[in-house]
């Protein structure tokens, strides 16, 4: 039953819409109803992650409207949509629900992409509650709607932003420690980052070597153009705590190879 309404939903949308697909960076109309245009959904993506935010119109915001709860679901095909045996999409089942406290743009919706970092386009559902006193409004983006009658719910077509992974460069890490006279080296291969983005990858290494050390807890790191890499506060395990108000240096980086920071 729900195989033959999401058809019948698809069959209605190649027959009485043409399918808007919009590239990153996209700027999706939002509308209440069919033509009140209230504000715009931001889209983009990087190479793992999916962004979104809402944002009313300058106009509406003047006259008192704001932002109170947006909804949003992605997927590949419509079967990726919990949608009800006559097709309407059931809000409560979106995998992204969030209240606001009257605002006139949300904070960017952070979202791993996971399988589908690979996906060429995406289907995306958005809807945002406005309000102003006493009147609610839902808004839709401008797209498709998902059946012919009933609701006004809809969705569209994201064109993702194919990033290009840069050339693949080795970072060799010096690693000291108070309590061997000998630095550890570590060589991290790094594709298409700075250094800065490359101690993502290797904070793991880090926090082992230092615990391997005598490091009982790793706080906050820093890393400098110059190489450095700087920690204001190191724990020693048996050695007792040494705090500091001077920055403790940790090691330092360099690439090897023809490699650029």
């Amino acid at each position: 039953m729900k195989k033959l309404s999401v058809a019948s939903g698809l069959l209605f949308a190649v027959i009485f819409n043409s399918i808007t697909a919009f590239a990153e960076p996209a700027e999706v109309p939002l509308l209440v109803g069919e033509d009140w245009e209230v504000g715009t959904v931001h889209i983009w993506n990087d190479e793992t992650h999916l962004f979104v935010q809402f944002e009313l119109d300058e106009a509406v915001a003047a006259d008192g409207w704001c932002i109170t709860g947006t909804k949003l679901h992605i997927g590949q095909d419509l079967l990726d949509f919990p949608l009800t045996r006559k097709g309407h999409p059931k809000l409560g089942h979106f995998d992204f629900k969030t209240d606001h406290n009257c605002v006139e743009v949300t904070d960017p919706m952070e979202i791993e992409l996971g399988d589908l970092h690979s996906a060429d386009s995406l289907l995306i559902a958005a809807k945002a509650e406005v309000e102003l006193g006493s009147m609610k409004q839902g808004a839709w983006t401008q797209g498709i709607r998902f059946t012919e009658r009933g609701n006004r719910a809809t969705y569209f077509e994201y064109l993702m932003h194919s990033i290009e992974p840069g050339p693949c460069c080795d970072l060799l890490l010096r690693l000291f420690s108070p309590l061997s006279p000998t630095p550890f080296n570590y060589t991290i291969t790094v594709c298409g980052e700075s250094v800065i983005d490359a101690f993502g990858s290797s904070s793991e290494i880090l926090s082992d070597v230092l615990y391997d050390a005598g490091a009982s807890s790793l706080s906050f790191t820093a890393t400098y153009p110059d190489g450095s890499i700087w920690q204001p506060l190191f724990t020693l395990g048996e050695g007792g705590m040494l705090n500091t108000a001077e920055p403790l240096l940790l090691g330092t980086w360099e690439w090897v190879g023809d490699c650029n920071d």
